[in-house]
């Protein structure tokens, strides 16, 4: 590999004229592209260049050798493309769920680029927000937040999921700003009927648990984001799908003082295919892209 290197010094020093202009095409300091040219002559035994203060010109043994130096190094080029175009690319078919809300904000982004990145891995993506065991649902990958494990299957965390709880203006100027979690029993609540009725939040004293009696359930998580700006009632919703409302003043953060406990997006992946390169390819992707997830505040 040295060989290689000091013969593209050669090549680049003899098309610049000189070793300060031939190390900036190559990248390195004028010094390396000198030492380089110097090893090559080593090696040859004989001068390629006759050197002066301000340039350098081609030895007759310089102009024999260039076009020969020039196929050299093009073949090897062209060799270690082919090398690298012939690697084995991962291929087969991955069957996934994922939340629906959860896929249109950026999984969906993520797994179009996952394919772009390998064409000859084929995918079946199917949304819905329930909590699924994907043994029993004939899936490769399920993907969530909710905290839930099953037998004989394999839990891959990937970043964590946080909760606020969110207002609009208008709806706290009509029916005030709850202190305490407690309060949330005298407001109009707007569900994820998924998580049930009950809202879990952290306090100093440990965590306290408020069942709700909404005026509105969906299992879409839009659907609530929607009605809370439009002033309709309180929601509980993950911090990225509000942080466009809450950035324009469409929403308040509530209850600030009281968390909603984290959790986790994860993967949920049968035993059995955990090992399959197309799994593997997809969880090793997902992980490096969700690793720099930042939730918004």
């Amino acid at each position: 590999m040295d060989t290689v290197l000091n013969m593209k010094a050669f090549l680049a020093t003899a098309r610049a004229g000189n070793f300060t202009a031939a190390a900036r095409v190559l990248g390195v300091a004028p010094s390396i592209a000198t030492k380089r040219v110097t090893q090559l002559e080593r090696q040859i035994r004989g001068r390629l260049f006759d050197r002066s203060t301000r340039q350098v010109k081609l030895t007759a043994l310089g102009e024999r050798y260039l076009p020969v130096v020039q196929a050299l190094v093009s073949d090897f080029d062209k060799t270690l493309s082919i090398m690298s175009d012939a690697r084995p690319r991962v291929e087969g078919h991955v069957r996934v769920k994922c939340p629906t809300t959860m896929s249109y904000s950026f999984l969906s982004e993520l797994f179009a680029r996952f394919q772009k990145q390998n064409p000859m891995i084929s995918m079946d993506i199917i949304l819905y927000d329930r909590p699924v065991n994907p043994i029993e649902e004939g899936l490769d990958i399920a993907i969530g937040g909710a905290p839930v494990s099953f037998g004989n299957v394999i839990d891959i965390p990937f970043c964590p999921l946080r909760n606020r709880i969110y207002a609009s203006p208008s709806y706290l100027e009509k029916a005030g700003r709850p202190a305490h979690p407690r309060e949330l029993a005298g407001h109009a609540c707007l569900n994820f009927f998924p998580n049930g009725t009950i809202w879990t939040f952290q306090t100093e004293a440990g965590q306290i648990s408020i069942d709700t009696s909404p005026i509105l359930s969906s299992n879409d998580l839009n659907v609530l984001l929607q009605a809370a700006c439009n002033g309709n009632g309180v929601a509980s919703l993950p911090q990225y799908l509000a942080a466009d409302a809450l950035k324009a003043g469409r929403l308040e953060v509530l209850l600030k003082d009281f968390p909603i406990p984290e959790t986790w997006i994860k993967a949920l992946v049968p035993a059995s295919r955990i090992h399959q390169p197309p799994v593997q390819a997809l969880l090793s992707f997902l992980r490096e892209e969700l690793s720099a997830f930042v939730d918004a505040e």
